[in-house]
């Protein structure tokens, strides 16, 4: 009897330092995850939150020297892609609550207090069945892949940049790029406002 006393004190002794411990590991691990990368290759050159600006300013991602397929589908998608990615950046951003105000950018408008959020685009691809089929190994996937940086509007200083692609494990079916391309996008613009988020 005495035996299993002693060992029910001890269990009960030890148990508060047990889950104290594993609050202290449980908390670290949160940390941790903060810190986390969130795009394929970040560059943040600021120790300032994000949230010290109240608007954040979107200029449409410029399509200039990227790598878009061929194919006329594709062709006409990528030319509606700049506007439509700043929307859903814009939706994202106004869903998690980040910023106060949320504009599009205007040629020769200053900003107060403000980040301009601007970019390009680097491939744009719907992927290739046969590949796929093929090689497989993740060949042939469609891709939306862009680089940008987010800038304070007022001394044009670089807060942070990144380079990013959003894959589908699909390809498009031929004359259809445009559902899987959107996809790609939504997921791009979901993961860029992650990153924003992260710092903000």
């Amino acid at each position: 009897g005495i035996f299993w006393i002693l060992l029910l004190s001890l269990f009960l002794l030890a148990f508060p330092l047990y889950a104290q411990e594993t609050e202290k590991e449980e908390g670290a691990k949160e940390e941790v995850s903060r810190g986390k990368r969130v795009l394929g290759k970040e560059k943040i050159n600021t120790k300032e939150k994000l949230s010290k600006y109240s608007t954040i300013v979107l200029k449409n991602f410029s399509l200039e020297d990227a790598k878009i397929h061929k194919d006329m589908d594709v062709q006409i998608y990528a030319k509606k892609l700049p506007e439509n990615l700043s929307n859903m950046i814009s939706e994202y951003l106004k869903e998690m609550n980040l910023f106060k105000k949320v504009v599009r950018y205007e040629e020769g408008k200053s900003y107060e207090n403000a980040i301009v959020l601007e970019g390009k685009f680097t491939k744009i691809t719907p992927g290739s069945t046969a590949a796929k089929i093929i090689v497989g190994f993740g060949a042939g996937t469609s891709t939306v892949g862009a680089e940008g940086k987010m800038k304070d509007a007022k001394t044009g200083n670089v807060l942070a940049s990144f380079e990013h692609n959003r894959h589908s494990p699909f390809s498009a079916a031929p004359g259809r790029p445009e559902y899987i391309l959107d996809a790609d996008a939504k997921n791009l613009a979901k993961d860029i406002v992650r990153f924003l988020q992260k710092l903000y």
